[in-house]
């Protein structure tokens, strides 16, 4: 589900997508994990979910001037938590091209 976070009247268009290089993987093969996203600063948890089976996830409405800490848990604990600190999210991606991106891996 695709949220839309508000601050005032600015839609933020942060994101978080695992694509590419980017996305969950274990022993190099695709997998589906628990994905949680902290505030990089107050350690509050900002977002929590899972990549799909292909590994891809997305994380969206972030404000892009905040450092978030991305962690990718095993919750078949065969492998240690990995994760991402003090990383800024995208902004390449306008709030509608993540939409269709999110859209795009629904239909395969």
């Amino acid at each position: 589900m695709i949220k839309k976070h508000l601050i005032g009247h600015h839609i933020n268009n942060g994101f978080f997508a695992g694509m590419d290089d980017g996305i969950a993987t274990l022993d190099d093969k695709a997998i589906a994990r628990n994905i949680v996203v902290f505030n990089a600063k107050t350690l509050t948890v900002v977002w929590h979910g899972a990549s799909f089976e292909n590994g891809r996830y997305m994380v969206q409405g972030l404000e892009q001037d905040v450092e978030y800490i991305l962690m990718i848990r095993d919750y078949k604990k065969d492998k240690e938590m990995f994760g991402y600190d003090y990383i800024k999210p995208s902004t390449e991606l306008t709030v509608t091209e993540q939409v269709q991106l999110w859209q795009q891996w629904q239909a395969v």
